[in-house]
């Protein structure tokens, strides 16, 4: 128990400073739905701490934001939207966009910065 304080109190810090940084937008959405933790990242879905990094910075990006500072997120059964990133054979990375899918889980904020 005592080993577990020291852990939960770190992750309050880190989210509380993630907040300090930037706007708290909560419950964010996308095309009026709620933003899919997961970001399509080689043509398939990422729910890594990267695919969910990838949808928050595009979900910053969407409502006016250059970058994403921390996020949290919950399940969700039911659309949202979904990050896909588009490639060009030669170019590589060339954008994205938004599409309605099922999600498994959605974000309850995300801090942005300017």
């Amino acid at each position: 128990m005592r080993l577990l304080l020291p852990i939960v109190l770190a992750g309050l810090a880190w989210c509380g400073a993630a907040v300090a940084q930037g706007t708290k937008i909560p419950d964010p959405k996308v095309n009026a739905l709620p933003v899919d933790q997961c970001a399509d990242i080689d043509a398939a879905p990422d729910c890594t701490a990267k695919g969910e990094a990838k949808a928050a910075l595009n979900a910053c990006i969407a409502n006016g934001y250059a970058e994403a500072a921390g996020w949290h997120t919950h399940p969700f059964a039911g659309k949202a939207s979904h990050f896909v990133t588009e490639y060009d054979m030669h170019a590589g990375e060339v954008g994205g966009r938004w599409e309605a899918r099922p999600a498994s889980g959605v974000f309850d904020w995300i801090a942005c910065k300017k």
